[in-house]
């Protein structure tokens, strides 16, 4: 018998590099969360900023929060890779270190009743400059894929492979 939804853990995962101007926001997004079953894998990828000192200071004021320091910039798939290696919850959910979510984001997603691997929710793009088209690509790729097999074989920011598609995210 399994855990009741509202006692899931779930692993943040969120793929740092050169973030410090962000950090803050974000990280303060997810510690007000109203599901506080969580665990913040904040996974450094060699920033020369201050995105270190910021999570540390984070680190010290709540034990949720953990952090991977890669010491080669390797990229936010392979961050996001070894958060999901570190993961100790029953749902992940991925956050890049530019964003922020609302409070309850993590709640309805706990709650969502559907068989799905993977859910993809919708996002606002704020002055960022990168054209809408390449993530309906992304998305129409997730979408056609008929089993975890194919999604395997899509390569792209969003990291998802056969490790975090059965994550029931």
């Amino acid at each position: 018998m399994g855990l009741p939804e509202n006692k899931k853990k779930v692993s943040v995962i969120i793929p740092i590099y050169n973030a410090a101007g962000f950090l803050h926001k974000c990280l303060d997004s997810i510690l007000q969360q109203t599901y506080q079953n969580i665990e913040i894998i904040c996974v450094d990828d060699a920033s020369d900023d201050s995105s270190m000192e910021i999570i540390s200071s984070y680190m010290e004021n709540d034990s949720r929060i953990h952090l991977i320091s890669q010491e080669t910039n390797m990229g936010a798939y392979i961050a996001r890779k070894r958060g999901v290696t570190a993961a100790n919850g029953d749902y992940i959910c991925f956050v890049d270190a530019d964003d922020y979510v609302d409070h309850g984001l993590i709640e309805e997603l706990v709650n969502l009743k559907c068989d799905a691997d993977i859910v993809h929710f919708m996002t606002e793009v704020e002055n960022c400059g990168i054209e809408s088209e390449y993530y309906e690509n992304i998305l129409y790729s997730i979408l056609k894929a008929d089993n975890i097999e194919e999604l395997k074989d899509i390569k792209f920011e969003l990291g998802i492979n056969d490790e975090i598609g059965r994550a029931h995210v």
